[in-house]
């Protein structure tokens, strides 16, 4: 991530936009989900969802997969500092 961060702010002066994308499980056979879901969209979901999200310069491309990743965020933060005060 800090690497795409980086190259974001090296290219803005010359008006090149870097974006990252980080999906989550999309239903597709590859990833043996059969079925959609709200946190497994089917891929034309996932595709529409995503172009409406180019403007951002960090996204998973659907909100359920931003829901996700925000949630295991704080739950990381709040294990760690527990561990700090334990500790």
């Amino acid at each position: 991530m800090v690497l795409f961060r980086s190259l974001a702010a090296e290219c803005a002066s010359q008006g090149v936009i870097i974006q990252t994308l980080c999906p989550g499980f999309v239903a597709t056979k590859l990833s043996a989900i059969r079925r959609e879901s709200l946190f497994s969209p089917t891929p034309e979901q996932f595709v529409r969802s995503a172009i409406e999200r180019i403007s951002l310069p960090w996204t998973t491309g659907y909100w359920p997969h931003e829901l996700q990743v925000n949630s295991v965020s704080v739950f990381f933060s709040i294990l760690n500092r527990t561990i700090e005060i334990c500790v």
